[in-house]
């Protein structure tokens, strides 16, 4: 079998995660539940801050869900800059 890059990449990778925590097995696995938390917080934030751009939308007459993804950043830019001052 040929040497895979995939293969190699991902070897390199959990060494070098191992090697942080010095091959400590449950430190390994705290840290990789860790980052699962941190992925589980990330997404319920993700989805509370769209639910709250639907409203937003809904509260000014537009529908997020047929946005383009151009219309959506122009809406969070307007947004982000309401309460300031333009000064060409």
């Amino acid at each position: 079998m040929k040497n895979d890059p995939i293969v190699a990449e991902v070897r390199r990778i959990r060494h070098e995660h191992a090697a942080r925590f010095k091959y400590d097995l449950d430190m390994i696995a705290k840290d990789i539940k860790a980052q699962e938390q941190a992925e589980v917080n990330r997404t319920a934030r993700m989805d509370y801050a769209e639910a709250q751009f639907r409203k937003l939308c809904a509260s000014r007459g537009l529908d997020w869900d047929t946005m383009t993804e151009a219309e959506r950043e122009n809406f969070v830019d307007d947004l982000i800059h309401e309460d300031r001052e333009c000064n060409p």
